[in-house]
């Protein structure tokens, strides 16, 4: 979403955000958003900001120890039906911790990575997933 699609949806909002016992539920990205509108405030994108959201929820960050835990526990599922000869724990345990975790920022990058895994586990099943 560019700065102007961002500036139009908060002054959309804010243009018809008193309509009698309505609440609106806006989930976005507190840093980016500022960001945005510091061009309509031409200053400060918070104060803008504090002008439309009257009830701030943070969500809290999810930890790189439940990425990995919720990581591992997809691995099982996709890899369930592969025989153990054919799947090197070791190997997908210092890649994970050798690489793949510092990819792991958000649920949506795991979401990601554990659809293209599972695409291409089912496309060489009978391959040995070492190299995989």
């Amino acid at each position: 979403m560019s700065t102007i699609d961002i500036q139009s949806v908060f002054k959309l909002v804010q243009s018809i955000a008193d309509f009698p016992n309505t609440i609106y539920l806006l989930a976005f990205d507190y840093d980016i958003v500022t960001r945005a509108l510091e061009e309509v405030q031409k200053d400060n994108g918070e104060s803008y900001l504090e002008k439309i959201i009257q009830t701030p929820f943070n969500l809290p960050v999810i930890s790189e120890v439940k990425i990995t835990q919720i990581f591992i526990s997809e691995l099982n599922k996709i890899f369930k039906n592969i025989p153990e000869d054919k799947f090197d724990t070791n190997a997908w345990a210092e890649l994970l911790h050798g690489s793949i975790s510092y990819y792991l920022q958000s649920l949506r990058d795991l979401a990601r990575l554990n659809n293209t895994i599972g695409s291409g586990a089912n496309s060489v099943r009978d391959d040995h997933l070492t190299s995989y």
